[in-house]
């Protein structure tokens, strides 16, 4: 009957809300208290109350009642750690120990106490001693380990993970030896031997699965055919270890090897329900080989099947949320709190999905909610700021503020206090938490340019400055500052400024780099080339030295479409070994521009061969391009197939796909003369909004210029000359004043 309470309560933990629980714990012991487990179960329930007081009062009192059961002094010396009694929790596990000597939870936690407060003489002879009274005790090894390794013994505490791993099979302390093995053989700088170790156990434990297991795991990432041989092996022995086909997984997809990958997690081992972690990793494997819509249809069936799987659920809200699909976002969320309403990241998600639906009261009600789990929350309570704030109910803005501030780092509530001071018309304090979050550590310039952006509207553009600029020499100043003061300068027209700034930089450094290029990108973008010019021609020889460097010089020159000069900058192109795709788009693009189509996909197809980048994608797009325009129209169709939908694209990459795709219209057989010309002018007009600007921009001038001869070659048939005549008009209107 004893024992039915313990276990009632652990099972009961999942289901009951802990009020209910501790109702009923205290039902136990009001009618047993000859049980000693319901004063254990109520003690228990007490402290997760965090009610300490009558926790303490009820563990004396059981103490008192059975002065010669270790659990009783446990259970106290929990109370006592609770009230951070560092005097009275030892005492209560000494006495512990006196009754049951080779207890190895209350030795656990004495000797932790002894690493804690650095008494670790003590607590090696504790662990030495309880070890030669159990010796097969291996959690008092693992303590051991610790404590050794903490007094800087390594290669004591190392022989004592030796022990574990080579005299124990599996359980709670041969996985955290494992795991520290390997940690610590790196922290040493020897990892052979943790590696020389695991080859040991795969001839002494050779039908073993997880001596392979942990030999695939321990293996360095250049021996990864090692390592999936051993997984192989593995999976040999033991069919159904789901860890060893799901690392298998991974290492395959770390090889680009996705469709092996998949294969691995469809494994046909189960013939029925195929384990939830399997399925669940066939997901990511999707999700790393790009294909999403797969990915999604995949947790979609999941959740069909493993409806109660939270994991999929956050899945699921994560694709709704970046695909902005609300319909389904809001319902995901839901499930996710539904699932477990005690994370605050669920009440995070719900309140997200509530705000962006218009719903605005429930959102405010669950980042509240996710405040209450876990006020040191930031998303959620700079969510509920920022929704205050956008409702104009200023006050309670700042009351939240108030009430966030203790628990948030400076990047996330400082970007608030600038908009609070300035609300209240504190221009002090305002510049004040500015010059602040310039040194702390950002992931991004998002809460910068916002503080920047309210002050900027309150007319306070040059006090801006003048503090951003004050930080640009301290050694804290986050990297992202320079270039929003470069950027803020020169919207100021502070150009002798920012000159002079520039050549106080070494240019040799990573902030020289940055600034350079933001300045160079300034003054492209402001439409002043001698500047330009001057600057690239005063300091070439520094700005060839850096390949990054030579190829932004390359794309400021795009900027201003100086083709001449990007074609001579860039000569030198065959010559550098650590060369990027996106370098070279603006050599072609400026080769393209000056007639020489030829040249320009001799460039593109160096650029293939290079490791992938951002730029590579538009060397494809003009490849498409160019097939279409010599009337290889499958090879055409093939590249635009691998490629992303057009609006994955910038505007002039989606107006070279839409004009690709006219030609293609143009040439194909398959549709009447009168569909082909609906087709026709869609594309063109879809090339036309996507890129506004097409007829300032000479190489894609150009690019249009050849569809339309190519177009007009292919579909000129007499019975819609007319309508035809009147789709090249309205597109070459526009060129009649152009000359390149």
């Amino acid at each position: 009957m004893g024992d039915a309470i313990n276990t009632y309560q652990a099972q009961a933990a999942n289901i009951l809300a802990p009020a209910t629980l501790l109702a009923q714990m205290q039902a136990a012991w009001t009618h047993r208290p000859d049980l000693w487990q319901a004063w254990s179960a109520l003690i228990s329930q007490l402290l997760q109350f965090d009610l300490v007081d009558e926790a303490l009062a009820l563990a004396l009192k059981f103490t008192d009642r059975y002065p010669l059961l270790p659990k009783a002094w446990l259970d106290l010396s929990t109370v006592y750690r609770q009230q951070d009694d560092t005097e009275n929790e030892p005492i209560a596990l000494h006495r512990a120990l006196e009754i049951s000597p080779t207890w190895n939870i209350p030795i656990g936690r004495l000797s932790r106490i002894y690493d804690r407060t650095e008494q670790f003489d003590r607590g090696i002879e504790l662990l030495k001693n309880a070890i030669v009274r159990d010796p097969r005790e291996y959690s008092n090894h693992c303590y051991l380990a610790e404590i050794l390794w903490r007094t800087e013994d390594r290669a004591a505490a190392l022989d004592r993970l030796k022990i574990v791993v080579q005299t124990t099979s599996g359980g709670h302390n041969y996985a955290w030896a494992w795991e520290k093995l390997k940690e610590w053989s790196q922290v040493c700088e020897c990892p052979e031997f943790a590696v020389g170790l695991v080859r040991e156990l795969t001839h002494t434990h050779a039908q073993d699965a997880r001596s392979w297991y942990f030999l695939a795991e321990i293996l360095p990432d250049e021996a990864r055919p090692e390592a999936i041989a051993a997984l192989d092996r593995a999976i040999d022995l033991d069919p159904y270890s789901v860890d060893a086909y799901d690392f298998k997984a991974r290492l395959l997809v770390r090889d680009e090897e996705y469709e092996t990958a998949l294969a691995v997690c469809n494994t046909d081992a189960w013939e029925t329900d195929r384990p939830t972690s399997l399925r669940a990793r066939a997901v990511w494997v999707e999700q790393q080989w790009g294909k999403h819509q797969d990915a999604l249809d995949r947790l979609r069936e999941l959740v069909a099947t493993e409806p109660d799987y939270e994991w999929a659920w956050l899945q699921l809200a994560q694709y709704f949320d970046r695909s902005d699909n609300l319909d389904e976002y809001l319902p995901a969320s839901q499930k996710l709190v539904e699932l477990d309403p005690d994370d605050p990241v669920n009440w995070g998600y719900l309140g997200d999905a509530y705000n962006r639906t218009g719903d605005r009261a429930n959102a405010q009600t669950a980042w509240e909610r996710s405040l209450e789990i876990a006020p040191h929350y930031d998303y959620g309570g700079i969510s509920l700021f920022h929704l205050h704030w956008q409702a104009e109910n200023f006050e309670d803005a700042t009351t939240t503020l108030a009430r966030i501030k203790p628990h948030l780092d400076p990047d996330v509530y400082l970007p608030a206090q600038v908009k609070v001071s300035l609300y209240h018309g504190d221009h002090a304090t305002a510049e004040s938490a500015l010059a602040q979050l310039c040194h702390c550590e950002l992931e991004n310039n998002r809460g910068l340019s916002a503080a920047i952006a309210a002050m900027k509207s309150v007319g306070l553009a040059d006090n801006i400055e003048s503090i951003l600029h004050a930080q640009l020499s301290q050694a804290t100043v986050s990297p992202y500052v320079q270039c929003l003061w470069i950027d803020l300068a020169a919207e100021l027209k502070y150009w002798s400024k920012l000159d002079r700034y520039i050549h106080t930089l070494d240019f040799q450094s990573a902030v020289g780099h940055s600034a350079i290029e933001d300045y160079l990108r300034l003054l492209a973008r402001n439409q002043q080339p001698q500047a330009l010019y001057d600057f690239i021609d005063k300091h070439k020889q520094i700005l060839r030295q850096e390949t990054g460097l030579w190829g932004s010089v390359g794309y400021v020159l795009r900027l201003v479409q100086a083709n001449r000069r990007i074609i001579t900058w860039l000569a030198d192109w065959r010559s550098r070994s650590d060369l990027k795709p996106w370098m070279l788009v603006n050599l072609a693009e400026a080769l393209r521009a000056l007639g020489s189509d030829a040249d320009a996909r001799k460039v593109h197809h160096a650029a293939l061969d290079l490791d992938s980048d951002s730029g590579k994608t538009s060397h494809l797009v003009w490849f498409a391009f160019d097939l279409a325009l010599t009337a290889k129209t499958e090879d055409a169709r093939t590249y635009l197939d691998n490629l992303l939908p057009s609006e994955n694209y910038s505007p002039e990459y989606q107006f070279l796909l839409e004009i690709t795709q006219a030609i293609l219209v143009a040439r194909s057989s398959a549709d009447s003369s009168n569909v082909k010309l609906r087709l026709v002018k869609e594309h063109l007009a879809a090339a036309k909004s996507a890129y506004p600007e097409h007829s300032e921009d000479i190489p894609f001038y150009r690019a249009y210029r050849q569809a339309l001869e190519s177009i007009f070659t292919n579909t000129f048939h007499l019975p819609f000359l007319a309508d035809w005549l009147r789709v090249v008009w309205d597109f070459v209107r526009p060129f009649l004043s152009f000359k390149i």
